[in-house]
């Protein structure tokens, strides 16, 4: 793959087999980055689509580097992860986690860093990031800071860029590199509401609620609603992150920009970013995962009677429904 345009063709051509493929095995999950296959079938049909691939490799012409092909398994390498499907689970390899953890402790005494070095370490931070829940908002300024080096030559590091790299640092003694597929779908549910209006910050919980005046140190900024809006989120988890650790969070949001936030970990602006990272320090130090589930205002009740606690009717039917 010397040419610049040999990964794109290999890209399209192995797309090509799998839709081939798929056209006869409707039920199976079959993925393909560049010459690599990998894919996932019931215990029972696997040999059936393993075998199944093979034959359509031979028709097509297409030669296999048969001693690189594996046999179905419950558990294997798949591109520098470990799966194992007994018990549901992908990991780092600890060799490669500890050579991870290796090259970020250089990384705290570096202070000039060229554009080769910094993209080898995304690299594998990237790989780090299919297995740390926070990963992928974790490098987000390391990704900013990447694209304003130049391509030749070194630049000093950033404060933000080093504050990312002290982030993973730090988690990764604490974390074994080992997560569960479709973590979401395992783990007990817990269910909050937030909301926000101009300086003050509101959830509920059951019958359990707050309202809390946001900090000098966030207002001063005069943030967007929708940073608002994710700050009442990190607010919710700090209060209740004793009963809501190890659980699939869902939070109830009537702002469909919030929804998006927090669901895809995109950011717009450096305070969306500062908010969205909160949001994941907390998660990974309590083990839990957090999906916002859009609801429309006029269904968003117990928050917005939040917002109008001064009304003494508002207060009073807040009460009767969390009493209920």
């Amino acid at each position: 793959m010397g040419l610049r345009s040999a990964c794109y063709i290999a890209q399209c051509t192995t797309n090509a087999i799998r839709w081939m493929f798929e056209q006869d095995n409707l039920e199976a999950w079959l993925r393909n980055y560049l010459d690599d296959f990998y894919g996932a079938e019931e215990s029972h049909k696997a040999q059936q689509s393993f075998d199944g691939l093979a034959t359509l490799f031979h028709q097509l012409g297409v030669e296999e580097s048969s001693h690189k092909a594996v046999e179905p398994m419950s558990q294997g390498p798949v591109l520098g992860i470990w799966f194992n499907a007994e018990t549901a689970t992908m990991a780092i390899p600890p060799q490669k986690l500890c050579e991870i953890q290796a090259l970020l402790a250089k990384w705290q005494w570096k202070r000039l860093v060229s554009r080769k070095e910094l993209e080898s370490l995304l690299g594998k931070l990237h790989l780090m990031s299919q297995c740390v829940q926070a990963g992928h908002v974790m490098v987000n300024r390391l990704l900013t800071f990447l694209r304003g080096m130049p391509h030749l030559g070194k630049r000093d590091l950033s404060d933000e860029a080093r504050l990312d790299i002290k982030w993973w640092h730090d988690y990764l003694p604490e974390s074994t590199g080992v997560t569960m597929l479709q973590l979401h779908t395992v783990l007990p549910e817990a269910l909050f509401e937030t909301d926000s209006m101009l300086h003050w910050a509101r959830g509920v919980r059951g019958n359990e609620y707050f309202t809390i005046r946001y900090p000098e140190s966030v207002t001063r900024m005069d943030p967007h609603f929708v940073v608002l809006e994710m700050w009442a989120v990190v607010i919710a988890l700090k209060v209740w992150k004793d009963h809501l650790g190890g659980s699939a969070l869902r939070v109830k949001c009537d702002n469909v920009a919030t929804l998006h936030a927090i669901n895809s970990g995109s950011m717009h602006s450096s305070a969306m970013a500062a908010v969205l990272r909160e949001i994941s320090y907390v998660l990974s130090r309590i083990d839990s995962v957090l999906i916002a589930e859009y609801v429309l205002s006029r269904q968003n009740v117990l928050p917005d009677l939040l917002s109008q606690w001064d009304n003494h009717e508002a207060r009073d039917k807040f009460f009767n429904i969390t009493e209920a």
